[in-house]
């Protein structure tokens, strides 16, 4: 499964550090807080991405039990809205170059025109054709 796979790379690689990035929509809070316990002193930053950051879930709920879990052992979690939530995050630990905060916004705007999964289903299933500038 993932933990195994994240554990692996980290046996691998016992001289890196690691940022560990997963959403709110699959387990990755909880196996990410559980390679924390492992594995505290190897991990700088966890970053979550909300997938539906417009909506309070039992989701959100379940990731803010596994922050505090990281957070005991000194390991910051955070339940971000997108990537650049995430790159503003990781530019103030240091962990990327504040140079690349403007591609990563060029590819959150990109993501946000995309229409959802569900939303071109519907598009598609009623033969409605969609185009956008670019």
């Amino acid at each position: 499964d993932k933990l195994d796979r994240a554990l692996k790379i980290m046996a691998d690689f016992p001289e890196l550090p690691f940022v560990l990035v997963g959403d709110s929509g699959q387990r990755d809070a909880g196996l990410y807080a559980e390679a924390v316990t492992l594995h505290p002193d190897r991990i700088k930053a966890i970053y979550i991405r909300d997938v539906d950051p417009a909506t309070a879930t039992t989701r959100d709920d379940q990731v803010r039990a596994h922050i505090k879990i990281a957070a005991q052992h000194g390991v910051l979690m955070l339940l971000a809205p997108d990537s650049q939530a995430m790159a503003q995050h990781a530019i103030g630990l240091g962990l990327i170059p504040p140079r690349k905060e403007a591609e990563v916004r060029v590819e959150v705007a990109k993501d946000q025109e995309r229409p959802s999964p569900g939303a071109a289903a519907v598009t598609e299933a009623l033969g409605i054709e969609t185009s956008r500038a670019t």
